[in-house]
């Protein structure tokens, strides 16, 4: 621990430095310390918060980079047998409670920041009105979560001693990011759910990219040669992925603070953004070409030191013996130094852009983010402003609010696909061209229902939000689901074999868990796809939904992931861990799917508002209209269960119909290998009992005969 402070302390202040200094210096540009907070109270305490803020996501960065790297790039123990959890080694329980450790600093200073930034709103450090501020204010209770989540790692950082803990961990800090995705601008944006969803994209992405980075060089004195090529190795295409969650979220973020591309030059926000931006795709760019060239040497270094290893247990004087050993850790020394360079010239470029990044989080941009619910109350509560025009079949295709998160990810989903396809071609395997066309119209229906006419329209009327919801349950999910996603991981993914889980191990082991048992048994994954819909839409759920950009998120995954477990259960491809009956299958499409038509029944008869609350506020239609509404929205999800019912049916029964053709192939290959040897088995066990009978009559029909 002595040896990992004398190289961390020092990186650290240097760190916070240079990130606290671009901060402040950011805030000059953006003329923050002239402007609005230009007294000597305002101006000191956003200069602390900057500070702060840069050692907050200093220790968040190294919570984040040890987890990930305990969770995916350390190398393990050996093989392990099945998908068990194996328990972590000592050198990997150092690095989970060094993860712990680093996470309660950040909850620490998270806590800080956000006293320093409610002191900076009221002008004074009176806790007077501090329960208010936490409670009831976005910020405040964005804070919360975040803490939470942050405690949870902690907790499970300090217990857990196997590699499941691990995942758990590193998604514990995961979700704590997600909350302070609504803090800044971002929470009352004038367009809110890209701005939230764009600043979530980016923190994973300045975490991904640099927490693993601040580990690697921290442990670089103390990592042999070959770990430490296998952490750069694994490391490196999540770094590239990191930088383009951050060039994506960054231009998103541009355009909507900025109102045209020339207040980039023509504004001091722009100025601050156009430098942030240059500044990280330069450095990423640079740091992965040349981490690319530092593999190479380490790995030649490495294979020299083994050489030597072997050599020195054959020469016979010690004198050659130090002097071989000597010139195997010089020349194992240089890649360790060019790695170390380039690490913290990337380390200290992306403290710059923490700095930046808080300095951007304390100024007035050119577009004004606050939206006064007073003067913008549609606009403040949906987070954007609703289409005008009627709502038609054409509107759906002809109208757009484009969700640029789920866009990345259903462009990210095709393309990962595309690769996976590409690598099992170019080894001569051969994949279906019908699971690729259902994969890639899935990914263009998620696209489209969370981008077209159904999502503009689904926040303010109970009608769109109803196309949204069943496209996001039975349109989207079967087209999934018959793309086989698990099997392309399985067979295009290099498999780990030192006993550490990639991105295969990971989802493998989670499909193979007792919970995934329990949830992908037919009956279960019938309630939670239609039995979830009473729950949500019969309480107050939909309301809060509706009201809450987080609610919004996750009533969207829940319905993406039931349809998704439903359609896997019904007619999916990928392996289950048992065998499920055909018959069983089509019980239960049979049920799900009737009861989610006269579920339909109930919304149409229901005589009140299903979030009366939020349609009443926003105040775009009478009542009668919104009645009607409500009428029509039942009856879509009444009269479209026929359509889904259908499809599923008829892809059950070819399934069935081809799993019972395989059958008979195989029996009948088998009794060409052994002549028949099972018919001929069946048939003498037949003849047994053939015989045994006339055995058994004979018995009987003697002493009848005596009488």
């Amino acid at each position: 621990m002595k040896s990992l402070s004398r190289v961390l302390l020092p990186l650290s202040a240097l760190v916070v430095i240079a990130g606290g200094l671009a901060g402040i210096l950011g805030l000059a540009v953006t003329g923050e310390s002239n402007g609005l907070l230009a007294s000597h109270f305002g101006t000191l305490t956003n200069n602390l918060i900057v500070i702060v803020k840069v050692g907050e996501y200093l220790a968040l960065s190294l919570a984040f980079g040890y987890a990930l790297t305990l969770s995916l790039f350390q190398p393990g123990r050996g093989r392990t047998r099945g998908h068990a959890s194996p328990p972590l080694t000592d050198e990997q329980n150092r690095q989970r409670r060094l993860a712990a450790r680093f996470t309660l600093g950040y909850a620490f200073l998270l806590t800080l920041g956000t006293y320093l930034t409610y002191a900076n709103a009221r002008a004074s450090f009176s806790p007077a009105q501090l329960g208010y501020f936490v409670w009831k204010t976005d910020l405040g209770r964005a804070t919360v979560w975040a803490l939470v989540f942050a405690i949870l790692a902690v907790v499970i950082g300090a217990f857990s001693r196997r590699l499941r803990g691990a995942g758990w961990l590193t998604a514990m800090l995961a979700l704590s990011v997600v909350a302070l995705g609504f803090l800044g601008h971002a929470g009352n944006s004038t367009d809110h759910l890209n701005a939230v969803n764009a600043m979530i994209a980016h923190l994973l992405g300045v975490l991904t990219w640099l927490g693993p980075l601040l580990v690697f060089l921290t442990e670089a004195h103390r990592t042999d040669t070959a770990t430490l090529k296998i952490w750069l190795e694994r490391y490196s295409p999540w770094a590239l992925f990191a930088i383009f969650a951050l060039a994506y979220s960054g231009i998103i973020n541009a355009a909507i603070r900025l109102d045209t591309p020339t207040q980039f030059v023509t504004t001091r926000y722009g100025w601050l953004v156009l430098l942030k931006a240059i500044l990280t795709v330069v450095i990423a760019a640079f740091g992965y070409a040349q981490r690319r060239r530092v593999l190479e040497p380490l790995a030649d270094a490495h294979a020299d030191r083994t050489r030597g290893t072997e050599a020195q247990a054959t020469v016979g004087t010690h004198s050659g013996r130090a002097g071989r050993t000597h010139q195997l850790d010089h020349r194992g020394s240089n890649p360790r130094r060019a790695f170390a360079r380039i690490a913290r010239v990337e380390v200290l470029a992306a403290a710059v852009i923490i700095g930046a990044s808080s300095a951007l989080g304390r100024s007035q941009p050119p577009v004004p983010q606050y939206v006064p619910r007073e003067a913008y109350r549609v606009l403040s509560l949906v987070g954007y402003e609703p289409p005008h025009g009627e709502y038609t079949l054409l509107s759906l295709i002809t109208v757009w609010q484009m969700d640029w998160m789920f866009t990345a990810i259903a462009a990210l989903f095709a393309l990962l696909y595309l690769a996976g396809l590409y690598r099992l071609r170019d080894r001569g395997d051969e994949w279906p061209l019908s699971r690729t066309l259902f994969w890639l119209a899935g990914c263009l229906a998620l696209f489209w229902v969370m981008s077209g006419g159904a999502a503009a329209f689904g926040r303010v009327r109970f009608d769109a939000h109803m196309t949204q919801h069943m496209a996001l349950m039975v349109i989207v999910p079967p087209l999934l689901v018959l793309g086989a996603p698990v099997t392309m991981l399985s067979r295009a993914a290099k498999p780990r074999t030192d006993g550490s889980r990639g991105m295969r191990e990971w989802v493998l082991a989670i499909l193979h868990t007792r919970y995934s048992a329990i949830v992908s048994s037919p009956p279960i994954a019938g309630f939670l796809f239609a039995g979830s819909l009473v729950l949500f839409y019969f309480t107050p759920l939909f309301t809060w939904a509706m009201f809450e950009h987080v609610g919004h998120l996750l009533m969207t995954v829940h319905f993406l992931l039931a349809g998704y477990l439903f359609a896997w259960v019904i007619i999916g491809i990928d392996p289950a861990q048992k065998p499920i009956s055909p018959v069983l299958k089509l019980v239960t499409l049979l049920v799900t799917l009737t009861f989610h038509a006269f579920f339909g029944i109930a919304v149409v008869s229901a005589t009140w508002l299903i979030g009366g609350e939020w349609y009443t506020l926003l105040d775009l239609f009478p009542r009668a209209e919104l009645e009607r509404q409500q009428f029509a929205g039942g009856s879509i999800m009444w009269g479209i269960s026929e359509v889904p019912t259908a499809f599923y049916a008829l892809i059950a029964g070819i399934q069935w119909s081809r799993s019972e053709e395989r059958a008979a192939r195989n029996y009948d290959r088998k009794a060409e290998r052994d002549g028949g040897a099972e018919l001929e088995n069946y048939n003498a066990y037949l003849r047994s009992l053939h015989h045994g009978e006339e055995a058994q009559a004979g018995v009987h029909e003697g002493p009848v005969q005596r009488r």
